[in-house]
């Protein structure tokens, strides 16, 4: 089935004209420049703005895009192009890192030595024989001292591509903005499997996470974290697929586009830049200048609350309602209601930044029906891409199967009970084994070889494989 053009018409005059232009420069997709550029001033207006779903929640205005595109699409090109802004403020981070960094030595000086006399004074104040009284109360004080110990420079990157939880988490701690943006989406869709799930969904509603197990646990709060993946074609339907994402969360939190290949259908044309993009550049800098933020000292973002309008407010809500119905038995999203439950709040999300990029207070009605359109436009591209990413995910098991078969009964008959028995974890139950060995059948792999009166069945794999 074919996707529905990308509604670039809904990003506002301004961005819309960002996204073409890169597509212009680059003959990529467009959906490839659009979830580019997207995260990018994801970024810029997390940094910046919060925003208050007409539910009352506050939250953050960051979205996670997962993009499906075969090497050769000019991901790279467009990459270059969106992060243009973000790479020159980095580097402005980078010459000052040795500034800040004598400016961090010198108050971790003061530091240490107002600490040292706070704690002497403290215990001058008991007499000698007071023990531990005197011992607890110079803790204590040291405990308040540890609590304002000055922090380091964070190192100088807002976009980073190591896709590994452990490594977000360590960067987050010590920047409280950041984009992911990589074309290696495998670490962290596995380690999302595990441990990671908690983490994105954590940070994705609330820009918070926890840290550490027991009573050693903390957790880190005001962090953004924007994410921009992109996957070759069969790792993506893989991940869209996972029962583990889709009952951890993850896959709700996410908004695909798996464009058309533009390949071969390329035309060569001088490469020109469009003066939009000076625009955006400036744009993009000026949300990510410090002034827009607190000092990383604080190691917090600090950000305005962008509400909605009565009028945008109604949109939204019927927009919620819509979604409502159509994850009812019967409606379109009924086999996809995670996803239907999370699209008012990517619509809020996706409105804040329209609204941010615009340098608008609030969420009118144009920024409203942008960000409803573009979550519409993401809900019926997810739909598109569930069945090719259950039978990229089926033929994946039935493969699988057949080489599980030829290793261990290539040499006689099995059981339909063999494969629930002992095959792979995915092939455990009667159903499901049963599913497998018809597929493998119409294949021509395997064929039935008898049935016996009480319902078993022996099968045997076939000369073809």
């Amino acid at each position: 089935m074919l996707a529905a053009p990308y509604p670039a018409d809904a990003l506002g005059v301004r961005l819309s004209a960002v996204v073409r232009a890169v597509v212009s420069a680059t003959q990529a997709p467009i959906e490839i420049a659009a979830q580019a550029v997207l995260s990018v001033v994801s970024l810029a207006v997390q940094n910046r703005l919060s925003v208050r779903v007409p539910t009352g929640e506050i939250r953050p205005p960051s979205c996670f895009f997962l993009t499906l595109a075969e090497s050769g699409e000019r991901k790279s090109a467009v990459a270059g192009l969106a992060l243009a802004p973000v790479r020159a403020r980095e580097e402005e981070l980078a010459r000052a890192q040795p500034v800040d960094e004598l400016d961090y030595r010198a108050r971790l000086q003061a530091w240490r030595l107002y600490r040292t006399r706070m704690t002497r004074a403290v215990l001058e104040e008991w007499p000698s024989d007071s023990g531990a009284r005197g011992e607890g109360d110079a803790a204590h004080a040291d405990g308040k001292m540890l609590a304002r110990k000055p922090l380091p420079p964070a190192p100088p990157f807002l976009a980073v591509s190591a896709a590994q939880v452990a490594g977000l988490i360590d960067q987050l701690k010590a920047r409280p903005n950041l984009l992911l943006f990589s074309d290696t989406a495998a670490p962290l869709l596995r380690t999302a499997k595990l441990t990671g799930a908690a983490f994105l969904r954590e940070v994705w509603d609330n820009g918070s996470f926890i840290v550490g197990r027991g009573r050693g646990a903390q957790r880190i709060v005001e962090r953004r974290l924007s994410v921009h993946l992109t996957a070759p074609p069969d790792e993506g339907r893989a991940f869209l697929a996972d029962p583990v994402l889709a009952r951890e969360g993850v896959l709700a939190r996410f908004l695909v586009a798996g464009p058309a290949s533009r390949i071969g259908a390329r035309p060569w044309c001088p490469p020109t830049l469009d003066p939009c993009l000076g625009d955006y550049a400036r744009q993009i800098g000026a949300g990510l200048d410090p002034a827009a933020g607190t000092p990383a000292d604080v190691s917090q973002v600090m950000t305005r609350v962008a509400e909605f309008s009565p009028a945008a407010r109604d949109r939204w809500s019927a927009f919620a309602g819509e979604m409502e119905g159509r994850m009812a038995a019967g409606g379109d999203f009924a086999a996809s209601r995670a996803l239907a439950a999370k699209l008012p709040q990517h619509a809020a999300r996706l409105a804040a930044l329209i609204a941010g990029y615009e340098n608008v207070a609030g969420i009118e009605e144009g920024a409203a029906d942008g960000g409803i359109a573009l979550a519409r436009w993401y809900g019926a591209e997810a739909l598109r891409l569930a069945p090719a990413a259950q039978q990229n995910v089926a033929e994946d098991q039935s493969r699988e199967v057949l080489a599980w078969l030829q290793r261990s009964h290539s040499k006689g008959p099995f059981a339909l009970a063999d494969v629930y028995s002992d095959g792979p974890s995915f092939a455990r139950t009667s159903r499901a084994a049963r599913a497998l060995l018809r597929d493998l059948e119409n294949a021509g792999h395997v064929r039935l070889a008898a049935t016996w009166k009480r319902g078993g069945e022996a099968w045997e794999l076939t000369q073809k494989s």
